[in-house]
């Protein structure tokens, strides 16, 4: 007769453990900015298109920008760890300021991640359009660019070295010096030509040294010293 040995019944294994906040993805946070000379306008969307905080009106200061440091730090406060895709205009010198301060951030950022992209107005300018219409503003702009990161993920921007930051600064200012010598020089041209109409068939370049010589004995002009 056989006889059955029962064995030693196991322990039920421990449930594998599932993935906690810590190794959850980070939440997207797109974020818009509408650029200005003086002043920007920032609009944060979660990934269903909706408000993630209140939209901020900022100025090109130090203030201004610790304030959107600020609502970047209460976001991820309220909403633990976060991915922000932030989007700009390329607006020449108005942003280069603001770039450089984000790529700052995203370069200290140890609580939330931080992509950052930056695209030609016209680009912006067309999805604005066809995502509100004919509506324009800073806070429709800034919420254009906010679902254009959330949506689209543009390629981050490559960050710019300080020497080369300094150096298009420096080009930037020489270009500015030759624009106000042209428009200068057009003025000076546009009043001789009540004055002394026959010199612009007599001479091809009014700037000459000699030619402005030649105005300041004839008209009495005395060069400042």
């Amino acid at each position: 007769m056989l006889t059955c040995t029962a064995l030693p019944r196991q322990a039920p294994s421990a449930p594998t453990p599932t993935s906690t906040s810590v190794d959850a993805l980070p939440l997207a946070i797109g974020v818009g900015i509408d650029t200005a000379r003086y002043g920007h306008y920032a609009a944060f969307l979660r990934g269903d298109l909706q408000p993630a905080a209140a939209e901020l009106a900022f100025t090109e200061s130090a203030a201004g920008y610790a304030a959107l440091r600020s609502r970047f730090d209460a976001i991820v406060k309220q909403h633990g760890r976060v991915h922000f895709h932030v989007r700009l205009d390329a607006a020449g010198q108005y942003a280069d300021n603001l770039i450089h301060f984000l790529q700052s951030l995203a370069g200290a950022a140890g609580s939330f991640e931080f992509t950052l992209s930056c695209g030609d107005p016209q680009r912006n300018k067309n999805y604005r359009a066809a995502i509100f219409g004919t509506q324009k503003s800073d806070p429709i702009e800034a919420r254009a660019a906010a679902r254009y990161a959330l949506n689209e993920r543009p390629r981050p921007l490559t960050p710019m070295p300080e020497a080369l930051r300094q150096l298009r600064q420096i080009a930037g200012r020489l270009q500015a010096v030759v624009r106000q010598r042209t428009r200068l020089i057009n003025q000076l041209q546009q009043l001789l030509v009540h004055a002394f109409p026959e010199l612009a068939t007599l001479v091809k370049d009014i700037s000459a040294g000699w030619v402005l010589s030649l105005r300041n004995s004839e008209f009495g002009i005395r060069n400042a010293d």
